[in-house]
């Protein structure tokens, strides 16, 4: 059933008929039917043809009044398949968050986009594999710390999406390294951001002295210091009057030239966690 109305649905995409608005009530019988079936499989079948219906316009629904009636049709399925963002069974949740994710209302695709943090390894791949081609729905800054999944698939799906989004292999390793759980693995990627000749340079280094531990910091401080920039000379000086490590502080001052601080606010600033950079910019050297 779900096959043909495929077919049905495909046809009316493409040709011009005043019958379209007549499939509507059998084709959300047949959707919510195969929504609440038993069988996963179907449930699964019924939830990928909802990620295409998102889109799906016949080419004479011209009137504000059909208009309507079509965003009604795909709003009453949407509520549906959002409630199946909670599914037990893995593979309908995966499918499910790949829907939403794509669907057209922003607040649930906001609530799908949070089930990468699922502990099945197939909902995280499936919901990457979705928005691969919707950076608005998640940002390549918010793919970079699945550079380092505990799931194999999910590793290499990550790197998937980046490179087709236009990243280098280069920009992909040192995201790697810096989005690692090992503050020692975190520590090298200053040394490698100044070979790097992929990625912004500054901005990098500047994340990097945000970074949680002071020996990944300090790394930063000594890189920051080979900077001719008035960025990094600022952000030593901040880092000089306020981080929250007094080796780190010590070592921003000798290569700012600022005396070392301990004051409380700026060292809550100073540890004052930053997004990720972004892996390519234009002021790559």
């Amino acid at each position: 059933s779900l096959a043909l109305l495929s077919d049905i649905l495909s046809w009316h995409a493409q040709h011009p008929t005043s019958s379209w608005a007549g499939l509507l009530p059998p084709a959300a019988a047949i959707l919510t039917a195969a929504l609440d079936d038993p069988v996963d499989e179907s449930r699964v079948a019924a939830l990928e043809m909802l990620r295409d219906a998102w889109a799906w316009m016949p080419p004479d629904a011209n009137t504000v009044a059909e208009r309507k009636t079509l965003a009604m049709w795909k709003a009453s399925l949407h509520e549906r398949a959002v409630e199946l963002l909670g599914a037990r069974p893995v593979r309908v949740r995966a499918a499910a968050a790949a829907t939403v994710a794509l669907g057209p209302v922003e607040t649930a695709a906001q609530q799908a986009i949070e089930l990468r943090h699922d502990p099945a390894h197939l909902v995280r791949r499936t919901l990457l594999l979705a928005v691969s081609d919707a950076p608005q729905c998640l940002a390549s800054e918010d793919i970079l710390p699945f550079l380092n999944d505990p799931d194999l698939d999910v590793r290499t799906t990550a790197e998937l999406v980046l490179s087709c989004r236009g990243a280098e292999l280069e920009e992909i390793q040192l995201a790697r390294r810096a989005t690692s759980s090992s503050p020692l693995v975190r520590a090298q990627v200053p040394h490698y951001v100044l070979a790097s000749t992929k990625v912004d340079q500054v901005v990098w280094l500047e994340h990097l002295s945000r970074d949680d531990a002071p020996e990944v910091r300090v790394e930063a401080v000594r890189a920051l210091a080979t900077m001719a920039d008035d960025t990094c000379r600022s952000r030593l000086r901040e880092m000089a009057a306020g981080d929250p490590d007094p080796v780190v502080r010590d070592l921003a001052a000798q290569s700012s030239g600022e005396p070392p601080g301990n004051d409380a606010t700026s060292t809550a600033a100073a540890a004052e966690p930053v997004n990720l950079p972004a892996l390519t910019s234009p002021r790559a050297n």
